[in-house]
């Protein structure tokens, strides 16, 4: 086995021998390496023979380096520069939406942001983390202990990642209402009773835990998505006051427990064009006086925007958040949070025009979300080619394509294009978009079909090509090929799933007991390649997170297969006449407006018309 020699820092070279081992990475030749600070932006590396010097301005740029340095084993001399076009690069994991990862997975995703030229990893908690004198918080969720999280904290310190706490102080707290005792602080939904003294003792209990866990002088508090803000108790205790009045006062007690901690705070600033337009998404809101002469200046906010692909509706919004404050960032999205399946290009095409109007606006912190809606299904690393793209879009680069392929290839043995096809389940067209048919048409019923009017014939043939694909990229020797195995498994079943909804109807409608004769065998197939897609479904998410969230997935992927067996048992009693008809086929409406793809990610909305 080749040698790593890093000259005179064995805590270093301790750590990179942890990322080699890691991710599997092979030295074809002997390195001695020495790492050298200095001032400038960025990094330089001059090599000669195995003798490499690097010239490094951040600890993180030592990993980033190293990563190069691997890539370009084989060239005997070079001397190479990078520099940021911003001084803060970060990713967002969401760790409140069902999914928690493990501490051994978020090891290995700060270890990679490192390669990367990432400098801050924030992790989304809502009540996943352990709260001083608040015990009921993050039961039975998975919580982070305040241990788990200091070590965290240092290791990710050791890689030169910031870890930023990313809490909610307003909305999106409707966990903790599940005990009784939070009532008294909740004002409708899952918005906090504002200008409530136990409110207040809550959230300082929050901050302070995190102050005393993580050594980041930053934290991000939220206050994002209150819309019913003031409609509830508060209302009951105040009479009507205005969404902006309410939220002011509420920023103010905020300030003060975040000054009193010694904490600089950013907050999403959805809220303030809510406030000012009535719609956060509407290309031409001009944010009020009022907002601009009580916002505080002293908290950064974050304007995050993750659906538009056009420069014009950036550089809009760029323009309203620069008249409320000269302290703003921007935050993107890297679409994981639409089932089982991501949508890396389509992340990238928002990314593409976003990027730019950040640079033209001279932003200089990105943070790029990746959230986990509706039961955070796709893997936390589904999004490898996002962060990659990211970091080719933020350092200056000659050539972006070999470099994101380069960085696939040393950490996951896919080339960027090969990685890609991870979306494939999304992308039944050419066209770019913001589809999940992958996850509507799994869990779409066969008999109601609220979907029907989304299934078109050409679907079964089209994923299985793409099973076929999809396979022998998951028999590929890496750390990842766990995902292409899931999709595969995926893959199958879509594919005789969007034949069988079309093939029962048809078939009960017009009287052909043959066909349907043969569907129920269809199903008998159907039901085993749902186990077997639920069986590598379940590795997947073993591999990344704790079991706290999986009972979610039991139930919605065991209640499929059981479906599959009752309709199977339904479609039996009719072919041997033990019921006359089949009341679910009778009312159903077969549309004959088709449209080809959309985006649905509601799993209840998509299996019953009913309550639950």
């Amino acid at each position: 086995m080749n040698k790593l020699n890093v000259a005179n820092q064995k805590e270093i070279q301790k750590l990179l021998f942890q990322v080699i081992k890691t991710f599997n990475l092979k030295l074809s030749k002997d390195l001695d390496i020495e790492y050298i600070k200095h001032m400038d932006k960025g990094f330089i590396i001059e090599k000669n023979d195995q003798t490499i010097k690097v010239y490094y301005s951040k600890r993180h740029q030592i990993f980033h380096s190293f990563s190069y340095i691997l890539m370009n084993q084989d060239q005997d001399q070079y001397t190479y520069q990078m520099k940021p076009k911003m001084d803060h690069i970060g990713v967002m994991i969401d760790a409140a939406r069902n999914a928690v990862p493990t501490i051994k997975t978020l090891e290995s995703y700060i270890m990679m942001l490192s390669m990367f030229g990432y400098n801050y990893l924030e992790i989304y908690v809502e009540d996943v983390m352990e709260i001083d004198f608040e015990p009921l918080v993050g039961y039975m969720r998975g919580r982070y202990s305040k241990k788990d999280m200091r070590a965290l904290d240092m290791f990710a310190l050791d890689y030169g990642i910031e870890i930023i706490p990313c809490v909610q102080t307003l909305a999106h707290l409707e966990r903790i209402f599940e005990h009784d005792k939070y009532n008294q602080i909740r004002d409708i939904e899952d918005i906090l009773l504002v200008e409530e003294e136990k409110t207040y003792e809550f959230l300082d209990h929050m901050i302070q835990t995190c102050r005393n866990t993580f050594k980041s002088d930053k934290i991000n508090i939220g206050m994002d998505e209150a819309f019913r803000l003031g409609l509830g108790a508060y209302l009951a205790k105040h009479g009507y006051q205005s969404k902006t009045e309410i939220m002011l006062k509420h920023l103010e007690h905020i300030e003060k427990l975040i000054k009193k901690q010694g904490y600089h705070a950013m907050m999403w600033a959805d809220m303030f064009f809510q406030m000012s337009g009535g719609n956060y998404h509407l290309d031409d809101i001009e944010i009020t006086n009022e907002i601009i002469e009580k916002v505080p200046k002293d908290i950064t906010l974050i304007f995050w925007e993750y659906y538009e692909t056009t420069y014009e509706a950036y550089d809009k919004k760029f323009k309203q958040i620069k008249r409320m404050t000269n302290d703003y960032a921007f935050a993107g999205g890297a679409w994981k949070w639409i089932g089982f399946t991501p949508l890396n290009r389509f992340s990238i095409k928002a990314l593409e025009q976003s990027i730019k109007a950040s640079l033209d606006h001279h932003v200089n912190d990105f943070l790029l979300t990746a959230w986990g809606d509706d039961g955070a299904e796709a893997s936390i690393f589904s999004i490898l080619p996002t962060l990659v793209y990211i970091s080719a879009s933020l350092y200056d680069i000659k050539d972006r394509k070999l470099y994101m392929d380069g960085l696939m290839k040393l950490l996951t043995n896919y080339t960027f294009d090969e990685f890609m096809t991870i979306d494939s389940l999304n992308e039944l067209y050419d066209k770019i978009e913001m589809k999940n048919p992958s996850k509507y048409l799994l869990f779409d019923d066969l008999l109601m079909s609220r979907l029907d009017y989304q299934i078109l014939p050409e679907f079964s043939l089209i994923y299985a090509n793409k099973a076929i694909e999809i396979k022998k990229l998951s028999e590929r020797n890496s750390n990842f090929n766990y995902m292409f195995k899931t999709q595969h498994k995926l893959s199958e079943v879509l594919s005789l799933k969007s034949k069988l909804s079309l093939e029962i109807f048809d078939a009960y409608h017009k009287d052909n007991d043959d066909t349907l004769k043969s569907s129920v065998k269809s199903l008998s197939d159907l039901i085993d390649l749902t186990q077997n897609f639920y069986d590598t479904f379940k590795y997947q998410w073993q591999q990344e997170h704790k079991g706290f969230g999986f009972e979610v997935q039991n139930y919605r992927i065991g209640g499929l297969i059981q479906q599959l067996k009752y309709i199977k048992e339904i479609l039996q009693s009719y072919l041997d006449h033990d019921i006359d008809h089949i009341e679910q086929l009778d009312e159903r409406i077969s549309s004959k407006q088709k449209e080809k793809t959309i985006a649905y990610n509601s799993f209840i909305k998509t299996v019953t018309y009913g309550k639950m």
